[in-house]
């Protein structure tokens, strides 16, 4: 009896086990404040990103159906499985960090569209690894804002 318990709970252990890994993400998601994607010399709103890829606003290519005027930078057709060419632009501090990307569209719907990045670069790694340094010193300034002069608050 004792053992058919310890098997039942052993099987939910399994169980959760794997649900967990069948849901972890491959790379830290981090959210896309401050940032857009340029795509075709248009901007669009990056709801999140990671160094596996990105979630950004999708484009809405039937704004100019009537065709009226002439567009220099008409809004792309995406389709899954398209190859892109982004870039992403991070605001921080007194900055704007771009960085170039290739990726692959994945997936597109009210949510957004998703862009999924080959391997990158080592000099793009670089970049994104400059990126989450500003955040960390921007995170780190924020949370000593507001702190008074005395030592003690400082560590109180």
């Amino acid at each position: 009896m004792f053992e058919q318990l310890l098997a039942k709970f052993h099987s939910y252990e399994i169980a959760y086990r794997d649900e967990v890994i069948e849901t972890r993400r491959r790379f830290l998601r981090h959210d896309g404040m401050q940032a857009e994607v340029m795509l075709a010399g248009r901007p669009y709103a990056l709801h999140d990103w990671s160094l596996g890829g990105a979630l950004f606003e999708t484009p809405n290519a039937d704004w100019n159906t009537g065709e009226v005027y002439f567009d220099r930078n008409p809004v792309p057709r995406l389709k899954k499985g398209d190859k892109v060419k982004l870039a992403l632009r991070f605001h921080i501090f007194d900055r704007t960090l771009e960085i170039p990307v290739e990726g692959t569209i994945s997936r597109m719907d009210a949510r957004g569209t998703v862009a999924h990045f080959g391997d990158l670069a080592p000099a793009t790694r670089k970049q994104f690894a400059k990126l989450t340094d500003l955040y960390n010193a921007r995170d780190f300034l924020e949370s000593q804002a507001g702190r008074g002069q005395n030592d003690n608050d400082f560590f109180g």
